[in-house]
This record gives C-alpha cells, sequence and structure tokens, in this order.
C-alpha cells in the first residue's frame, strides 16, 4: 500500500495487511496503516470487495488490534488511545473559520443604495468644503452635510455587519450542536457512550434504527439493517446490507434494524469528512418578503427621485437661460438636486425592516437555546409564534420518561412489587433471559456517589433491564452467558413487538425465541402458558379474556403494559430476510405481563392550560394502549368530557370528510402508526390550521416534514432532528410551549 521506497521494510502479514519491521521509521503497533484504510474505500462503492481481497473483516479487526464482542482493549481504554489517535486521527472535523468583522462590513457597504449615497456625500463634501454657497473661500461649516450622510452609512453598514457577526457566531455554534450526540460503543468488554468527536478507529459501535452512523467502517454484526446513503451516493432508496455489501459511511442514517460496526476511518479521513461543509444561515420567509417589498419601495422611490430631479433640472436650466450670465458655481444648485433626489430614495427605502427582523430573530434563536430549543431553521422561530395545533407525543414529553415495572403477573402470579422472592429457578431463567437477551437498550451503572447512571437506549427497555437487576440478576452477566442471538427481528411502529433468537444446546429443540411487545397483540399470538411450577398448559379463550381484563385494568390506572413470551425451534431459518417475510412469532408460551409507570411531568398540565387559553389546542399522539393513553391525557387536561379518543386502525379506516367532522374534539390518538400521524397532520392543514408536531424516531421522519413546525425530541435518533425544525433538548413540553412565546 506504500510507495515502492518504503515497501523494502514491509512484509506481508498473515491478516493480509502489511506489517512494519520493528526498529524502522514506519515502525507502529497496529498491522495496518491509515493509507492501507484509505485504500480499502477508494472507491467505497468497492470497500467490501477489497476488504475479502484482504483476508476479510477478521483480518482487518485483527491488524487494529481490537476484537468484535469486547471492542478496544481496557490497556487502552485507561492510557487514553494516544497510539490509536497518533495513527490513524480523531473524529473531530475542523471548525470553520470564524466570521471577520471587516468583511461583513464590506459585504454589508456593497449595497446600491449605500454606494450612492457615499458618492452624493463625497460630492457634497468637496464642493461645500472647496466652493461653497457664498463664494466664498473653503469654510468647514460647508462639510457638515457631507459628512452627515457618511456618518449614516458608517452606522448603517457597521450596525448590518455587527449582527451577521452575531448571526455567524450563532449558527455556527448551532453547526457544533448538530455533532454534540452520544454514541454506544464497546469497549474493554464493557457498553458505554461517548461523544461523536471520541469515537476512534477500532471502537465497536452499536446502531439502531434512526442512529446516524459516526465514522466509516465495517459491519460485524447486523439485524435487517437498511442504511439510507442518499446525501453520499445520491441513491434515494434505502440500501439493505448484507455480506456481500457490508460497509457504512459516516453521515448516513440506520433506516431500519440494527447494527454493530468496527471503526476504519475517522473525522477529516471518512468519505463525509473529505467533503465536509457548513450549512449556510439561511433566509426566512419574511425577511425574504420585506426584502422583496423594500426593492419595490426602492423602485418607486427610485423613479420618483428621478421625476423630482429631472423637473428641478428643467426649472434651473430655465432660470440659466432667462439670466443674463450664469456663473459655474451655480452648478452646486444640480448637486442639491441631486442630493434632494437621493434624500427621497433614502427616506422612501425601508432599509431598516429586514434589519430588525434579522436581529429580532438573532435574539430569539439565542433566548430560545437558553430555554432548551435548539433552533435548526430561523422560518421556525416565526411558524411558531402562529402555531394553532400541536401533536405531541407522551412519553419523555408529557410524562417523566422515568420508566418502572411497578406491578404484573408472572407465570399467572400477580405481583406488586417488582422483587420477587419465591419464582421457580425455571421461569426466572426464561423471564431474566429473555429481557436481557431480547434488548437494545444497556445501562451503565454508578460506580460513585458522584457520578449518575446512564440509560442508553429505549426507556421501556432500560425499565425491563431495572426491573431484571431487581430480581438479583445482572443482565450483563446473562448476556455473556447466553449464547449469541442468530436473528433479531427489530421492534418497529408497525409491528409493536421485537424478538430475538437464540440457539439451545439440546436434542430436540435447537432454537429459542424470545419475544415481548404490545400485550394485546402478544397475547393473541400465543397458544400456550407457563405455570408458576414452570409446566406448561394451554392458553385457552378464557384465560386470554382474564388477561385482557387485567391489561385493561392496569391500562386504565395509566400504566404502559408489555407481554413477553417465547417458543422453541426444531429447526429455524437462518437466511436472510426479504421485506416481505412475517417473523414467525406465532403459537408463543406467555411468561409475564409487566405494568410499567411513567408519571406525568408536574408542569405540564399548568403549560397545557396556558397553550389552551391562547387558543392553542393540544393532542396527544402516542402508541400506547388507548385507556392508558386517556388517563395520561386526562392527567394532562388534554381530554376533555366531550373530547374524542381514536385507535390507529379505527383512525385509518376513516375517510376524509369524517375525519375533518371530528377534528375539532380529536383530542388522542392512541396505538397510532407513523402514517396515521402524518394524515392527521394532513388534515389538519387542509382545515387551515397551523400544525407543529413532536417527534422521536426515524418513522416520524414524513410527519416532522409535512408540519408547518417540526419539533424533534433531543433524546429521539438523528433521523428525526435532521427533519425537524426546532429540536425540544430536554424533551419536556414546557420548552414547547416557551418556543411559541418566543
Amino acid at each position: 500500500f506504500r510507495s515502492t521506497a518504503a515497501s523494502r521494510l514491509l512484509t506481508m502479514g498473515k491478516s493480509g495487511y502489511q506489517v512494519v519491521t520493528p526498529g524502522s521509521e514506519h515502525d507502529t503497533q497496529f498491522d495496518v496503516t491509515l493509507d492501507d484504510v484509505n485504500e480499502l474505500f477508494t472507491p467505497f462503492t468497492t470497500a467490501t470487495t477489497k476488504l475479502k481481497e484482504r483476508g476479510g473483516l477478521d483480518s482487518l479487526v485483527d491488524a487494529l488490534k481490537t476484537d468484535t464482542h469486547h471492542g478496544i482493549p481496557q490497556s487502552e481504554v485507561d492510557n487514553g488511545f494516544q497510539a490509536r489517535k497518533n495513527a490513524f486521527g480523531d473524529n473531530n472535523l475542523p471548525d470553520p473559520d470564524p466570521p471577520n468583522i471587516f468583511a461583513l462590513w464590506w459585504d454589508a457597504y456593497k449595497d446600491e443604495m449605500l454606494i450612492i449615497l457615499t458618492v452624493a456625500a463625497v460630492i457634497s463634501l468637496i464642493l461645500g468644503v472647496f466652493f461653497p454657497e457664498d463664494g466664498g473661500g473653503p469654510s468647514a461649516e460647508g462639510a457638515i452635510e457631507g459628512a452627515a450622510i457618511l456618518g449614516a452609512v458608517i452606522i448603517v453598514t457597521t450596525v448590518q455587519a455587527v449582527t451577521n457577526y452575531s448571526q455567524e457566531k450563532q449558527f455556527q455554534a448551532s453547526n457544533k450542536q448538530n455533532d454534540d450526540i452520544k454514541i454506544k460503543v464497546v469497549r474493554g468488554g464493557r457498553v458505554t457512550e461517548c461523544q461523536i468527536g471520541e469515537v476512534i478507529v477500532g471502537d465497536i459501535v452499536m446502531l439502531q434504527k434512526g442512529d446516524r452512523v459516526p465514522a466509516d467502517g465495517f459491519i460485524c454484526k447486523m439485524n435487517n439493517c437498511k442504511v439510507a446513503e442518499d446525501v453520499l451516493s445520491g441513491e434515494s432508496e434505502p440500501v439493505r446490507k448484507n455480506k456481500d455489501n457490508n460497509f457504512v459511511l459516516r453521515g448516513t442514517n440506520i433506516q431500519d434494524g440494527n447494527c454493530s460496526f468496527v471503526v476504519a476511518r475517522v473525522g477529516v479521513h471518512t468519505e463525509w469528512g473529505s467533503n465536509f461543509a457548513i450549512t449556510e444561515f439561511e433566509q426566512t420567509p419574511l425577511q425574504g418578503k420585506l426584502g422583496i417589498v423594500a426593492r419595490y419601495i426602492g423602485f418607486l422611490g427610485l423613479a420618483v427621485a428621478a421625476v423630482v430631479f429631472f423637473v428641478l433640472c428643467i426649472y434651473w436650466l430655465v432660470d440659466v437661460i432667462k439670466a443674463d450670465g450664469w456663473e459655474w458655481q451655480s452648478l452646486t444648485e444640480v448637486l442639491q438636486f441631486f442630493i434632494t433626489a437621493v434624500t427621497i430614495v433614502v427616506v422612501a427605502v425601508p432599509e431598516g425592516l429586514p434589519l430588525a427582523v434579522t436581529v429580532a430573530l438573532a435574539f430569539s434563536m439565542k433566548k430560545m437555546m437558553k430555554d432548551n430549543n435548539f433552533v435548526r431553521r430561523l422560518a421556525a422561530c416565526e411558524t411558531m409564534g402562529g402555531a394553532t395545533q400541536i401533536c405531541s407525543d407522551k412519553t419523555g414529553t408529557l410524562t417523566l420518561g422515568r420508566m418502572n415495572v411497578t406491578t404484573g403477573y408472572v407465570a399467572g402470579q400477580r405481583f406488586d412489587d417488582p422483587k420477587i422472592y419465591d419464582m421457580n429457578e425455571k421461569v426466572h431463567l426464561l423471564l431474566t433471559q429473555g429481557i436481557a437477551v431480547n434488548s437494545t437498550a444497556d445501562i451503565e451503572f454508578a460506580t460513585s456517589d458522584q457520578e449518575k447512571t446512564k440509560y442508553m437506549g429505549d426507556s421501556t427497555e432500560c425499565a425491563l433491564l431495572m426491573w431484571i437487576n431487581k430480581l438479583n440478576v445482572d443482565f450483563n452477566d446473562l448476556r455473556k452467558a447466553a449464547p449469541e442471538s442468530v436473528k433479531q427481528f427489530t421492534f418497529s411502529s408497525s409491528r409493536k413487538r421485537m424478538s430475538t433468537v437464540i440457539p439451545l444446546d439440546d436434542d430436540e429443540f435447537r432454537f429459542r425465541m424470545y419475544a415481548k411487545g404490545a400485550s394485546e397483540i402478544i397475547l393473541r399470538r400465543c397458544t400456550k402458558f407457563m405455570t408458576e411450577d414452570g409446566s406448561i398448559v394451554e392458553f385457552d379463550e378464557s384465560m386470554k379474556e382474564e388477561y385482557f381484563q387485567m391489561i385493561e385494568e392496569m391500562a386504565s390506572n395509566g400504566l404502559r403494559t408489555l407481554c413477553m413470551a417465547y417458543r422453541d425451534f426444531k429447526v429455524f431459518d437462518l437466511g436472510e430476510a426479504d421485506d416481505d417475510d412475517e417473523p414467525p412469532e406465532m403459537k408463543l408460551t406467555l411468561l409475564a405481563l409487566a405494568g410499567i409507570a411513567d408519571p406525568v411531568r408536574p408542569e405540564v398540565p399548568d403549560a397545557v392550560r396556558t397553550c389552551q387559553r391562547a387558543g392553542i389546542t393540544v393532542r396527544m399522539v402516542t402508541g400506547d394502549n388507548i385507556l392508558t393513553a386517556k388517563n395520561i391525557a386526562r392527567q394532562c387536561n388534554i381530554l376533555t368530557d366531550d373530547g374524542i379518543a381514536l385507535e390507529g386502525p379505527e383512525f385509518a379506516k376513516k375517510s376524509d370528510a369524517e375525519l375533518d367532522e371530528i377534528l375539532p374534539r380529536l383530542q388522542v390518538l392512541a396505538r397510532s402508526a407513523p402514517t396515521d400521524k402524518e394524515r392527521l397532520v394532513g388534515r389538519l392543514q387542509h382545515n387551515s390550521e397551523l400544525v407543529s408536531v413532536t417527534g422521536d424516531g426515524a418513522n416520524d421522519v414524513k410527519a416532522l416534514r409535512k408540519a408547518h413546525v417540526g419539533l424533534a425530541m433531543g433524546g429521539g435518533s438523528e433521523v428525526a432532528k435532521d427533519a425537524s425544525d426546532i429540536v425540544i433538548l430536554d424533551d419536556n413540553f414546557t420548552s414547547i410551549l416557551k418556543s411559541v412565546m418566543w
């Protein structure tokens, strides 16, 4: 991979990469160099082919001195990865050049009107000083008018330059905020979080649906993974990843499924980094309209000024002709006519109007940032103030997002204390292993009083992991002891369930599938039931009806309900599944029904009332059970006595005319699919409403883009943030209220 001169020092290692001879000028602890990796990705479309030619993924992983299961060794973690940074660089992209106040001043000065004023001022200065009207000698008093015009020009350009400087600095900070993303990585055998700029070559990065890829690399584990690569390749359709196409590139997004990949290139060396461009400050619609108005008024003022100048010149010419003779000093009158005409133009053109809007928007952005509203598009500052509809998610926005399992049923036995002490050993293993394995979430527990426990991933999954921790089981130990999963069917808003398949060391059954999801959906797929002694019985319709009543009771108390089940297989198809393939989540054996509490934020009810008093209708759009949604909506003052609550399937069946009829009273939409949210936004817009909508997942992208103002949650996916106009950094509904105020 290196030059011919250097190749004499190199030998070919078993990894397929050039190995540096110890003691040479190229001495390094890695069996691969940055040039080698760059060669793999040149061009990136052939990366997988070139990787296979050099021994495959295992070869690259060995050369990078890392491990697909444990990540970079703990010894390197303790030393701060300095050797890796020296060899491959870091993952930070260069900061843009700071704005130059003098360049901005010059840009402001290029305005045609200001140039005309400057010319008039200079002429006025020369004639006023050296050729005064009284015919005397040079006089400083004659400079007053010209100096005043020049002073006005300097003031206008300086104000414009300082405002633009402040805007540019603020927008650079906004661009930096876009990269303030936390990434899940495996280091030293532990899952932890780091900022995107802290990712280094050799890291094993874990991504799920909606995440943005932080660096270039190769996938080492995937589950139905699709990547949107349009930002680099121009392809509009997501690309399904497989063994023949296993590279990922920085800046692309995980459209579906999940994956883990080994980082091969970072920072400016990535495909994205080499084409890195800063987002420019855009003009808002109001600024554009005011600019057009100012231009038209300017043309009108220019026309009037030309007429006035022409008429005055005619009068002057008539006077000169009638006079017995004329002196050249009388030309100063023509200059006065010119200055009068310019004054008409200056007075007529509302130069300060667009400037005032710019100053106001810059001020609003700064204040909104302090209120946890990160404005991604300036136009949202204007639009949000006129919002008449807010369609809000429930979890984490109206509620605290701190979920805990509080009650439920395990193997048919009710519990009101999550610490269950007398559970059968078989039931205990199936329940705890199923929760630990069938999850993409992680928890990094605090090791001292100064640290805080970090919850990584879906809050519902984190609540389940905390539950088995209360059962005196470490979920990390369970994951290490369990066989590595061979297949995973990820959760989606349409499926509302997730399942994971692991191999079994059993003569009769070779595979086991653990499933969890929306309680009513899992229950309908169960045909068997595990009792408290570990035996399995038929799950008849009467027992199902009892469970549906249990679910209704818990949901009516505002609890989110989940069911956990499993199924053993003699054979299982491990091939690549097509999009239309339905996972075999049938004939399941029910293990448990869990009720998860998520308290309402104490400040939300008053914030909703404030919105309603301001004429803004607040609606809840959630994927939860309708009884849970109605309970929380009443606590938040969203659902009134005459309000309507619908489930997604019922909403989807209604015609547009039927929807338009009930929209004024529709306050809760439960068990909603992404298409339901998008359609709701569309019908509200059709009825002349100004709609803002919240979203946190990849499935919310269409609704976020369709709404007048898309509000992404700070803890949501990067895809949702990219599609939004404003990011609510603290996921709090009161921050949405503040965005309306500003």
